[in-house]
């Protein structure tokens, strides 16, 4: 792992002040929440580069976790979110993780959050996303239940390729890009 390079804003990073290089993950400290999903937005829509580099994924370092702030710059398009003071393995382990496309959450954060999709939430009886097939709803039931592609896949007696392509329709009906966000949605609505 290098750093290839720092920015102090969007704007430095933008006019290419960083040291250079392919950029597989951006770090971005948080201390205003405003000025942080402006940067997190501008780094994932894919309109700030720099030498030509967009990168793959962005993590943010957090002074505190916040249910509002965690929310807020992952539907901005962050990828991580620890906690500043965690350990440095937690750190390199992010970075990793976000590099290679995944989504990763500090042992603080990832514990808030295990405890929020466990919270129950009121449902009326009919089912919140019509759009869904019946296997559909399945899958995303087993999602906000924290499932793994491969538990659903045993569970529903499926292939992985099978719960995959499931997973990719239900994402693009809900209009969500990643797990975290249809697993919210789901627990939002009742699902659980």
């Amino acid at each position: 792992m290098t750093v290839v390079g720092e920015a102090a804003s969007v704007d430095e990073f933008a006019a290419g002040q960083s040291s250079g290089g392919h950029i597989d993950v951006a770090v971005i400290g948080m201390y205003d929440i405003t000025a942080c999903i402006a940067a997190v937005q501008a780094l994932t829509d894919g309109g700030v580069t720099t030498n030509g580099s967009t990168p793959r994924g962005v993590l943010v370092m957090a002074p505190r976790y916040s249910d509002d702030a965690l929310l807020s710059v992952l539907r901005a398009g962050a990828r991580g979110y620890v906690i500043k003071g965690g350990s440095h393995r937690e750190l390199l382990l992010g970075l990793r993780v976000v590099a290679d496309g995944g989504a990763m959450f500090g042992s603080a954060v990832a514990g808030r959050l295990g405890g929020y999709l466990a919270e129950p939430r009121d449902h009326d009886g009919q089912h919140p996303f019509p759009a869904l097939t019946a296997r559909e709803r399945q899958v995303l039931e087993l999602i906000a239940k924290g499932h793994s592609n491969r538990r659903i896949a045993r569970a529903l007696v499926l292939s992985e390729k099978t719960v995959r392509n499931h997973v990719t329709r239900l994402y693009r009906k809900l209009d969500v890009t990643d797990r975290i966000a249809a697993a919210t949605r789901a627990r939002d609505n009742g699902i659980s």
